[in-house]
C-alpha cells in the first residue's frame, strides 16, 4: 500500500518508521512503587523476542555490541519464532492489540485515490477489532485492574493512541486500556 504526503508524494509501507523488534538478553529485579514500595511483576525474560517503540529507550554499546536499554512499560508486544504475526504473539500488561480496518483505496490508471475524505486521508486510525488483551495493569498494592474491552470487541480509540505496527501484511495497533473511548459488538 502506498500513503500520500501533503505535497503528493507516494511511499511504500517499507519506508516507513516501523517499531524496533529485539530479543531482551537481560532483565532488572524490577521496578518498586515509589510510596508503598510494592516489587511490580517482571513480564518478559531473558530470552524473550520483544517489539518496542522506535525511538523507545537510550542507546548502550557493551562488549562491542549495540544494545538498546528499554523500559517495561515500552514494550509493545512479545513474540515467538522468527517474525512476529498474530497468532504467535503476546499482548502484556494493560496493552491491546488492535486490526486495523483496511485502508479503502482504488487505483485509477496508475493514479491511487482514496476514499478518506478531504484531510482525513493522512489521519492516523483511531478504531478497529480488538483480537488480543493483555492480563491488565497491576496496581502498587499488586491487585491488577481489569481491561475494559475483550476479543471481539470494535473499538474507537483516542486519535494518536499507541503504535501502529504491521504484523505478517496486515495493519494493527497497540494501545494502552486506557485509550478506548467507546466499544460496541459488531
Amino acid at each position: 500500500a502506498l500513503d500520500a504526503t501533503k505535497g503528493g508524494l507516494f511511499i511504500p509501507d517499507s519506508a516507513k518508521e516501523r517499531p524496533t523488534e529485539g530479543t531482551v538478553v537481560s532483565v532488572g529485579g524490577g521496578r518498586y512503587h515509589s510510596e508503598t514500595g510494592f516489587k511490580f511483576d517482571m513480564q518478559v525474560a531473558a530470552g524473550s523476542k520483544v517489539m518496542y517503540g522506535k525511538f523507545d529507550g537510550s542507546s548502550m554499546r557493551y562488549n562491542d555490541i549495540d544494545h538498546q536499554l528499554i523500559k517495561d512499560d515500552d514494550i509493545l508486544l512479545v513474540y515467538t519464532g522468527d517474525e512476529a504475526l498474530e497468532g504467535n504473539v503476546q499482548i502484556i500488561k494493560d496493552n491491546i492489540l488492535v486490526k486495523l480496518p483496511p485502508k479503502e483505496e482504488t487505483n485509477f490508471g496508475g493514479i491511487i485515490v482514496t476514499t478518506a475524505g478531504g484531510g482525513e486521508s493522512n489521519k492516523k486510525p483511531d478504531r478497529g477489532e480488538v483480537v488480543l488483551v493483555g492480563p491488565g495493569r497491576q496496581l502498587q498494592n499488586g491487585k491488577t485492574i481489569p481491561m475494559c474491552v475483550e476479543v471481539g470487541d470494535q473499538i474507537r480509540f483516542r486519535d494518536f493512541a499507541g503504535s501502529q505496527i504491521k504484523l505478517g501484511n496486515e495493519e494493527y495497533c497497540v494501545i494502552k486500556d486506557h485509550d478506548v473511548m467507546v466499544k460496541w459488538k459488531a
